[in-house]
């Protein structure tokens, strides 16, 4: 059986880091594989169809906190932790029945906090706060 944690602190607040990871169209960028589509949204029972036309399903979820996400071979299951205001600690783990390693994991953990270093990538890349335009009412007749 395989047991494995890895955690980052991502320098934005829960309810972005939630929104990135929770857009599917956002998966490829930091994961590296499709999300086709979560059906019927993003909630317990819900079934992801990935690029490769498998499937897995939304075991449990609780908005903004956790979401555990599985099929028989192998569960993740994503925490999202206030560090403090402008801060999230995300904790992912891994269960697997099945996974057996040479190495004890180690490659495979290398691999996981890869991944976690792209997605905190991927979002501290997106700008702090959404910039609005405001124009005064005579520049909209230009």
């Amino acid at each position: 059986m395989l047991k494995l944690k890895v955690e980052i602190i991502i320098n934005r607040p829960r309810e972005r880091v939630w929104d990135f990871f929770t857009t599917s169209r956002n998966w490829k960028r930091w994961w590296g594989a499709d999300l086709k589509k979560v059906e019927p949204g993003w909630e317990e029972g819900a079934i992801i169809t990935w690029g490769n036309d498998t499937t897995s399903s939304i075991i449990e979820l609780i908005p903004q906190e956790m979401i555990r996400i599985g099929n028989n071979l192998i569960s993740n299951i994503w925490q999202f932790k206030v560090f403090d205001k402008e801060k999230t600690l995300v904790e992912w783990e891994v269960i697997s029945p099945i996974a057996r390693f040479s190495d004890g994991g180690v490659a495979y953990r290398i691999e996981l906090e890869a991944t976690l270093k792209k997605l905190k990538q991927c979002i501290e890349e997106l700008p702090l706060k959404k910039v609005s335009v405001k124009k005064k009412w005579w520049q909209f007749w230009k």
